[in-house]
């Protein structure tokens, strides 16, 4: 079986989950397990705050905003499983791209609340996996909020 989730993502997802903490909201975050539909559940008390999808990209978000001054592009599955979970729970799902590897800005948007887009059949192409050829979606760089 192919492993698309390297011990390098689970390191770049534990920073990133450092960093979340360091902002210091009143949330507890914790993992889900591997292949999970998202990656971080966050909890105030008993209560559930919200869910986070990471997904990061080697480079820096200017970098990115310079290539590709469109958004950038999310796995379609991604964007419904957080849509679901935020109608389903009626909290937060946010999916947070962590840009340089986790070491450069963060930026959230919440699938749930953006309008309606189209899918385009496409995906990576560096790894020479059909499963990398799935329908992904654009998100725009303006839908996205820069967490500090």
């Amino acid at each position: 079986m192919t492993t698309l989730e390297t011990i390098f993502d689970k390191e770049i997802e534990n920073y990133v989950l450092a960093r979340l903490r360091q902002r210091d909201l009143g949330v507890t975050w914790g993992s889900f397990p591997m292949y999970s539909e998202v990656d971080l559940i966050g909890l105030q008390g008993s209560d559930v705050y919200g869910f986070v999808e990471i997904k990061s990209r080697k480079a820096t978000m200017r970098d990115l905003q310079e290539k590709f001054p469109e958004g950038v592009l999310l796995k379609r599955r991604k964007y419904e499983a957080c849509s679901t979970l935020e109608a389903t729970f009626n909290v937060p799902a946010w999916v947070l791209f962590a840009f340089g590897s986790g070491k450069d800005d963060m930026a959230a948007c919440r699938p749930h609340q953006l309008p309606t887009r189209l899918s385009v059949s496409t995906g990576r192409r560096d790894r020479g996996l059909l499963t990398d050829e799935e329908p992904v979606v654009l998100i725009h760089w303006g839908e996205l909020e820069v967490w500090e």
